[in-house]
């Protein structure tokens, strides 16, 4: 019903960047706050590179119809969705989208790198407009780790009851392997130094990526990039462990990726990679169930 008039994609293709739209649409960049008549131009023009369903591969432009349809949905703008619904439950107070409304004293700007190597000051700001969903929101470290802890406390599951702003069976469900998998050896992060590779097996989740390494049974992470800001979130569910790495000078993806995993060495030195203790416990609930489960056994008759 909230897609209707927008793509006639399924919510869960869009979620799973499973729409057949290719990879990049060319709507970001404006110097202006875009509306929802030039992102019905570009989805318009965007080409279908595999038919719905079949594959999978990044779109912004998936995230940002989905911002619509939270729109929609909710009868609201996407930001007031977000400050009423998770901003304002989980304390994060700094959200914001444009750069002049935030304390300026507080914002880390970003930097270009001139041809002699120094760094360049940039005061432009790109603006998503009705694309927000896709990116270009600012967050003080405090806040952006109140939302990872927020992910992290859905695990393990419990039977006590919830108290965020989401459910934490849907949390998980976010984390999980959605799309194809994809399994594949490289160079060694998590693995000791003396490895040649180190295979691991990944899949798209819900707004995430899920990555099963040697080393970590679970790691799930997001990385985003607009402008010259570059973020990426990683989370240990077994570990109960969340790093963020935060730069404002560029693309440094492959630096980037070298001090996420050093930070990991050094936690695991340190002892502060130790696997939480799971320990399963029977529920009243769960016992009443499974006795009338029992019981339909005994006289279920074809």
């Amino acid at each position: 019903q909230c897609l209707k008039g927008l793509d006639p994609h399924s919510r869960a293709q869009l979620d799973l960047l499973r729409t057949g739209r290719g990879q990049r649409v060319e709507h970001t960049g404006a110097r202006h706050a875009l509306t929802r008549e030039e992102l019905r131009a570009a989805l318009k023009n965007a080409p279908v590179a595999y038919a719905p369903g079949s594959g999978s591969s990044y779109s912004n432009l998936g995230f940002t119809l989905l911002g619509m349809v939270v729109e929609q949905a909710a009868k609201m703008p996407y930001r007031d969705y977000l400050q009423q619904s998770f901003f304002a439950p989980l304390g994060m107070k700094s959200a914001g989208w444009r750069r002049a409304r935030l304390p300026l004293d507080h914002v880390a700007w970003p930097y270009e790198k001139k041809p002699d190597g120094s760094p360049s000051l940039v005061e432009e700001e790109e603006q998503l407009g009705k694309a927000d969903a896709s990116g270009a929101l600012y967050l003080s470290m405090r806040d952006l780790s109140r939302w990872v802890g927020f992910n992290l406390a859905a695990y393990p599951p419990r039977s006590v009851e919830d108290s965020g702003p989401l459910a934490r069976a849907t949390v998980r469900e976010m984390h999980g392997p959605s799309g194809a998998l994809r399994v594949a050896a490289g160079k060694p992060f998590s693995t000791p130094d003396s490895w040649l590779a180190e295979p691991w097996a990944a899949s798209s989740a819900l707004g995430w990526d899920a990555t099963a390494l040697c080393e970590f049974e679970q790691l799930v992470e997001k990385a985003g990039f607009v402008e010259r800001y570059q973020t990426s979130v990683g989370l240990f569910p077994n570990e109960g462990i969340g790093l963020v790495v935060l730069t404002n000078t560029g693309h440094v993806d492959g630096l980037k990726r070298r001090a996420f995993f050093d930070v990991l060495k050094l936690l695991k030195q340190s002892g502060g990679l130790a696997r939480r203790v799971r320990i399963a416990r029977n529920t009243p609930a769960l016992d009443a169930a499974l006795a009338k489960l029992i019981d339909l056994m005994d006289t279920w008759d074809e």
